[in-house]
């Protein structure tokens, strides 16, 4: 049987809270709506999304889904879709929003990439019906940089509010560990140690260690790049074949890495 899931050195537990904090350094948006290279529009925005950001924080599965204050009667509801998503893959959020002054509308989405805006807009319809939009971001992070709201343009031209703002959290997939590092030869019951990293990651990232004789060694998490090690013994002379795979809190997995192969031998086959 497989040893129970165990976490190295200064890598265990607070995983969860571990993830929820992390992204890419290079990928993080700011979150100060005063942030340099912001137009005025954008930083207004984020400041406005404050109240809606604390609350995602606190209950992210109840963002409010219509927003009913008698000031602003127009605004369309919260977009509805995942708040995680995989980076290049298209997601799918949708909102609904009546017009007080009759006549059909388009809605404006706005998503948001790392704090940077971009648009797309839907055909003319009716008001009161559901309306969906797909998007795929191509950068990973998460807080006020990612997410999208939306709000609508009636046929004169005239606009609601935009509605509150939907955080999205982008992750991507963990790559193949690179082959694990460690002696070619050792004796029985003699602890090796073996060690393993990934290209660049989006989130912190786990790592299970297989070291071929019926027996894995699941690590805690990781930074991206940052080297992971783990240590076993073998009871038993013959060759063994060792691999990792990488594995992130959303479950997506990486592929298994290449073997690195160790020969174990008795002490009179393997002296000094």
């Amino acid at each position: 049987m497989s040893p129970p899931a165990m976490a190295n050195d200064g890598h265990a537990n607070s995983e969860t809270a571990d993830l929820a904090k992390s992204s890419c350094d290079s990928c993080k948006a700011s979150e100060n709506g005063n942030a340099v290279g912001l137009s005025e529009d954008v930083a207004t925005s984020l400041t406005e999304d404050a109240a809606i950001m604390a609350q995602y924080h606190a209950d992210p599965m109840n963002v409010p889904d219509v927003a009913v204050p008698s000031s602003q009667p127009n605004r369309p509801a919260t977009p509805q879709g995942p708040s995680t998503g995989e980076i290049n893959k298209l997601l799918t959020y949708s909102t609904i929003a009546s017009n007080p002054g009759g006549g059909k509308i388009r809605y404006v989405f706005e998503w948001r990439e790392n704090g940077v805006p971009t648009t797309s807009s839907t055909d003319f319809v009716l008001p009161d019906n559901r309306v969906s939009k797909r998007n795929a971001w191509h950068s990973c992070g998460q807080g006020s940089g990612f997410g999208v709201r939306v709000k609508f343009v009636d046929e004169s031209g005239a606009s609601s509010e935009w509605s509150y703002f939907r955080p999205v959290q982008i992750y991507s997939i963990p790559q193949t560990p690179n082959r694990p590092q460690g002696p070619d030869c050792a004796r029985i019951n003699a602890l090796c140690t073996f060690s393993t990293s990934t290209p660049d990651s989006c989130s912190k990232i786990k790592f299970i260690f297989d070291w071929g004789d019926g027996s894995r060694y699941h690590t805690g998490y990781y930074n991206s790049r940052e080297t992971a090690s783990a240590t076993h013994r073998w009871s038993r002379p013959g060759y063994y074949d060792v691999r990792a795979i990488a594995f992130n809190a959303h479950g997506k997995m990486s592929g298994w890495s290449a073997i690195k192969r160790i020969c174990v031998r008795s002490k009179s086959e393997c002296p000094g």
